[in-house]
């Protein structure tokens, strides 16, 4: 059996922010034919993802996390997006420009560069997924979004993992955020 885990980097939220993140999903589900749909406890904006980590390596993640310079931050939720991803969609709530986010994204990218692990290759487009695999019955712009304020909990390396073919997030390492 492999050791190695699935990580990457990201924002999470406070169980308050998370119950107003449920309930934009269940608008999406009330207008949706198929889909899985995130569970509340998983909700989180990634900022980079890392992929399979062996054991050994995640001290120097870990570290790489506690170099950021991250102080605390609100995002403003302000639209509905999706990108396709093989035919299917995967539906999600973009958040409005936000330059200390960007340059804490940009920062991480950079310090991964400095390490075994390469950034990603593409743009970043900041967002906290609601669906994959979504089948609307209706027009994503047909839905409409009252743009709102989420606070940011911590920044964290997580891993992805099945349990009993549920997906999880699990913080490996977190530094908090919150006042």
């Amino acid at each position: 059996m492999s050791s190695d885990k699935r990580c990457f980097f990201a924002l999470t939220f406070a169980d308050e922010a998370k119950a107003r993140l449920s309930q934009e999903r269940d608008t999406l589900k009330a207008h949706a034919d198929n889909g899985p749909f995130t569970h509340s406890e998983n909700f989180h904006l990634t900022l980079e993802f890392i992929g399979d980590v062996a054991s050994e390596q995640l001290p120097t993640l870990k570290g790489l996390l506690h170099e950021l310079e991250c102080a605390p931050m609100v995002l403003r939720i302000d639209r509905l997006g999706h990108f396709n991803i093989k035919g299917r969609q995967l539906v999600w709530l973009g958040v409005a420009e936000h330059p200390p986010l960007m340059a804490l994204q940009a920062e991480l990218r950079m310090k991964l560069a400095d390490t075994p692990f390469s950034p990603e290759n593409r743009s970043y487009i900041p967002h906290i997924t609601l669906g994959r695999h979504v089948v609307l019955n209706t027009r994503l712009k047909a839905l409409h979004l009252e743009p709102f304020t989420l606070p940011v909990h911590s920044i964290a390396l997580m891993e992805s993992k099945r349990v009993d073919n549920k997906l999880i997030y699990e913080a490996l390492e977190e530094v908090l955020l919150s006042p």
